[in-house]
């Protein structure tokens, strides 16, 4: 009798086991939310986050010192713009509990005139942004000085990192979405990234990840853009990044010095 019961009881346990990882593989993917506003309007980030697990962590040493450069890019009538980007990782800081890498940016904006070969300075801009030390998500005070705002959708635009880049790994995808709506209206601008590992790939020396993002408009449903990031592969910092616009090359960005 003992036996029999016995039998029945793992019977029982197997079938309730082969049960669960069915709903388990049937269970739509996690997907995190991040809520931020600025000026009455909403940025909605989503990401799978099964997809994007970190596999490492932010390498940053206080001291460090990043430096990039744009390409030229045609301005009618005034010649070429570009851009150069230091970023200087000032330290270690505790917010709320957590140690951020303190990063200053500072943006220098310039003009070109291949005629008189004149290249004139015409502005600059600097912001802090913090990254976790842990998981690389990003904070800072570009929004609103008197409080941290979570700027992940800035950095992912136009940093030297994101916190993306630390779940890198070959053959890997996924979607980021951003949502734009003036305060009490409808949404009026739904901006959707898809991003798949390429392969992997030598550029200006370094082992990279290759990572190619569909930007889609999805009022439209026109890729408006396509960008392909050089990731490096140890370190998880950009190394290049080219932006086109169907055929037509909008801009290129490279790292050209580390200290």
């Amino acid at each position: 009798m003992n036996g029999k019961l016995s039998k029945v009881i793992v019977t029982f346990i197997l079938l309730m086991l082969v049960s669960f990882a069915f709903v388990v593989s049937q269970t739509p993917k996690k997907v995190s939310e991040t809520e931020i506003k600025i000026n009455n309007k909403k940025l909605i980030i989503k990401d799978e986050i099964d997809v994007l697990k970190a596999n490492t962590y932010p390498k940053f040493t206080p001291g460090q010192q990043f430096f990039y450069e744009t390409s030229l890019i045609p301005i009618s009538g005034e010649g070429y713009y570009f851009e150069r980007q230091e970023f200087k990782v000032k330290g270690i800081r505790i917010i709320n509990g957590s140690r951020y890498f303190e990063v200053q940016r500072i943006v220098d904006y310039y003009i070109h005139n291949p005629i008189s070969n004149i290249t004139r300075k015409i502005g600059n801009r600097e912001n802090t942004w913090y990254y976790h030390a842990k998981n690389g998500y990003c904070i800072g005070k570009n929004i609103n000085p008197e409080r941290f705002s979570d700027e992940d959708i800035f950095s992912t635009d136009g940093s030297m990192f994101s916190y993306w880049m630390l779940g890198l790994r070959d053959g890997a995808k996924w979607t980021m979405r951003t949502i734009t709506a003036e305060k009490g209206k409808r949404e009026i601008l739904k901006t959707k990234y898809d991003f798949e590992v390429l392969g992997r790939g030598m550029v200006n020396g370094r082992d990279c990840f290759k990572i190619k993002a569909a930007i889609t408009d999805e009022t439209t449903g026109k890729v408006k853009e396509t960008r392909y990031y050089w990731i490096d592969v140890k370190d998880r910092i950009l190394v290049k990044l080219e932006s086109y616009s169907g055929q037509n090359k909008n801009f290129e960005i490279n790292l050209v010095r580390r200290e």
